[in-house]
């Protein structure tokens, strides 16, 4: 599934997904911009540093279990791909 991420946003992947909580999601940047991915189970402060970074094509995967899925976009809107993993 492809999510828009608005730029300076956190936004809740699981949210944006229905996915439900807890389950294990790989993400991959589909956008020229990087994205912060935290899985903190509340959002993140705006300027909050406990993030990992997904480059442009990256992909990055949580562990099964977090309660949290979170995406930032420091500069522009963003895109990412965001599946299950079975």
């Amino acid at each position: 599934m492809t999510v828009t991420i608005p730029a300076e946003t956190w936004v809740n992947l699981y949210t944006l997904t229905a996915y439900a909580v807890g389950r294990q999601l790989e993400v991959q940047n589909i956008s020229a911009t990087d994205v912060y991915l935290s899985d903190s189970a509340a959002q993140p402060a705006k300027d909050s540093k406990e993030y990992r970074v997904a480059t442009s094509r990256s992909f990055l995967i949580n562990d099964n279990g977090d309660l949290g899925a979170w995406a930032f976009s420091p500069q522009t809107d963003a895109r990412l791909n965001v599946r299950l993993v079975v």
